[in-house]
């Protein structure tokens, strides 16, 4: 039953992922002038909300969680960025639809690349394995 647990968790990963990359695409082009000024404020909340997602997902189901909410992610903002038959894009190649790319790449890569979950450093159960309550440093343990 685990199995099909962890299958389940990371196919709907997935779909979040899928769900995260669609409403990034149409929310990154929201802004609100105050003051004379455009404030991005779409693509902000589109990056954090697909941090938070890709976050979330390695946590829960590790570092596949996060890949499969990355590939998830990716998938409609690569389809967005082709051109459809009429001759135009969803998402322009200008500044807002590069820096959605990009800064959402950087943010799988560093969910890709980052050391290890929480759990992992910690033990199982948030408790410290291996110890006696001192310290863990290299040098104490030789001691």
């Amino acid at each position: 039953m685990a199995a099909l647990s962890r299958v389940a968790g990371l196919a709907a990963a997935a779909v979040l992922g899928l769900v995260a990359g669609t409403c990034g695409v149409v929310v990154s082009r929201v802004n609100l002038t105050v003051l004379g000024a455009r404030l991005p404020y779409g693509i902000v909340l589109a990056l954090v909300v697909a941090a938070l997602l890709f976050a979330q997902c390695r946590y829960l189901l590790g570092k596949g969680g996060g890949v499969a909410a990355a590939l998830g992610w990716a998938v409609p903002v690569a389809a967005a960025l082709w051109p459809r038959p009429e001759g135009d894009v969803v998402l322009a190649g200008d500044w807002y639809g590069l820096g959605f790319v990009v800064a959402g790449l950087f943010l799988v890569g560093w969910q890709l690349l980052r050391r290890g979950d929480r759990r992992a450093r910690a033990g199982q159960g948030g408790r410290r394995t291996g110890t006696t309550g001192g310290s863990t440093r290299r040098g104490d343990r030789d001691r």
